[in-house]
Parts: C-alpha cells; structure tokens; sequence
C-alpha cells in the first residue's frame, strides 16, 4: 500500500511534466512565468496558454504536497536508527512547509517573484522551479 502511494505521488509530477511539452521542446520556469505573466496582462491571445499554465502550476503543486505527505507517512513508519540515517537528512531537506490555509493565488505569486528574482535558474523544467521557489519561501522546518 505505500508502495503503491509512493508510484502514484511520482506519477502526479510526471503526469503535468509529460503532458506539458510544446512542440517537442520542454516546459521550463521560463515559460511557465512568461505565460502567467501575459494571462494577467489580459491579452485573450494569450488566454489558452495562460489558463494552461494555471492548470499545470496547480497540477505539480498538488503533486509536490502529496508527495510531501507520502514522504511523512514513510517516515512516520521507521525505527528511531532508521529516523537518524543520512537518508532522514535527505528527506527533511527535500520536504516542503506550506502553511494550512494558503491559495493557489498565493503560491502563484510566490513563483512570479521568484521567478523574477533567478532568471538564471528558470531554463530548467517548470516542475522544478517551482519547487524551488515554494521551498525558498516554505521552507522544512
């Protein structure tokens, strides 16, 4: 049964990763900011690939927090010696800390600035970014 969660929370991410590519080329940072920032702009050219850039920014945050979970329930489950392995360290570094009650809208917000802040970094895949720019903001505690 964890097994199964742990596939299934990697499938989560894959799924919007997979389902993203544009003519063959990859989702990046850069392009996941490029088309939030013209959906705000309001331009109704731009509103298909905005809208698609919401759904994927909601799809890998549901992704990250449930493999988020998953990682906790795992963990949950060990031994003490297990718990104070150098893979614990790992995971800990790896979780996320988002607060109980915060929107889709916010997080968006968060990746924008972000995404302002590292243009150096949003050449890498949309997925990773934004994991990037939660865990900045949200860190593990």
């Amino acid at each position: 049964m964890r097994k199964s969660r742990f596939i299934f929370a990697i499938l989560i991410i894959l799924v919007p990763y997979l389902s993203s590519a544009e003519d063959g080329e990859k989702y990046t940072g850069y392009t996941l900011y490029n088309h939030l920032i013209k959906y705000d702009s309001g331009d109704t050219i731009d509103y298909a690939k905005g809208t698609h850039a919401l759904g994927f920014f909601r799809g890998a945050i549901d992704g990250l927090v449930h493999m988020n979970s998953n990682i906790k329930i795992m963990l949950s489950n060990l031994d003490q010696t297990k718990k104070d392995s150098d893979a614990m360290t790992v995971v800990k570094y790896l979780g996320l800390n988002i607060p109980s009650g915060t929107s889709y809208g916010q997080l968006v917000l968060v990746y924008k600035k972000w995404a302002e802040n590292n243009p150096e970094i949003l050449n890498e895949e949309a997925v990773s970014c934004i994991y990037y720019a939660i865990r900045k903001t949200y860190p593990p505690k």
